[in-house]
């Protein structure tokens, strides 16, 4: 069984079977473009890091898929498969804003955790937010984007590209953020710079567009 999820320019995502166990198998795919050696070199770094990242987070109570089996050489990485719904389909469905408010909350303390400890997640969408079924959970995933940093503009982009995501999904995203910030200040100490510089680059997004 192989079923493809997402095919992107970094990596190809696919769930199959694993000892008999569902699991996603994200693949980094080669690019013609360049020398392969160097090509080999990327693949092998990127992957080291996203995995490192994710060990990372789970050490610091920040779920993350369990990493079943890994090939650096070859870019891929075996990981357990959540079943659950992501927070996009749960904000689509939600019958209020206020039907979700603990989730957004819990993730808002969450990502003030991971920055707390300098965890950039690099691609912070509801499409990257799973809920698990069974428990509750949250979990995050596809950290092909992220890296360690404590600049707090690396910050601001993660929740500004978070916000921007809410605004294309819903017409209450300005609810939804102020439930994030709500968790996000509760665990994250330098919270207000980090979010005054979001402002900071919502502005100029605005003026470049405008």
């Amino acid at each position: 069984m192989k079923k493809v999820l997402k095919i992107g320019a970094e990596a190809e995502v696919y769930l199959t079977e694993f000892l008999g166990y569902k699991v996603l198998v994200k693949r980094r795919l080669s690019k013609p473009y360049r020398i392969p050696e160097v090509d080999k070199m990327i693949k092998e770094q990127r992957t080291r890091k996203e995995v490192k990242i994710m060990h990372l987070a789970k050490t610091l109570g920040v779920n993350t898929p369990a990493i079943v089996f890994t090939d650096i050489e070859n870019g891929i990485i075996v990981m357990e498969f959540i079943e659950g719904s992501n927070l996009k389909e749960l904000i689509e469905g939600a019958k209020s804003t206020e039907a979700i408010a603990p989730i957004i909350r819990r993730m808002g303390e969450l990502v003030g955790i991971m920055h707390k400890n300098d965890i950039i997640h690099g691609d912070l969408t509801p499409a990257n937010i799973i809920v698990d079924k069974k428990s509750g959970e949250i979990f995050f995933i596809d950290f092909g984007l992220s890296e360690i940093s404590h600049d707090l503009r690396l910050k601001a982009v993660d929740i500004h590209v978070f916000k921007e995501s809410l605004k294309t999904l819903t017409d209450y995203y300005k609810d939804y953020m102020k439930y994030f910030i709500e968790g996000y200040s509760k665990t994250f100490p330098e919270s207000s710079k980090v979010l005054a510089l979001e402002k900071e680059i919502e502005r100029m997004g605005r003026y470049v567009t405008g």
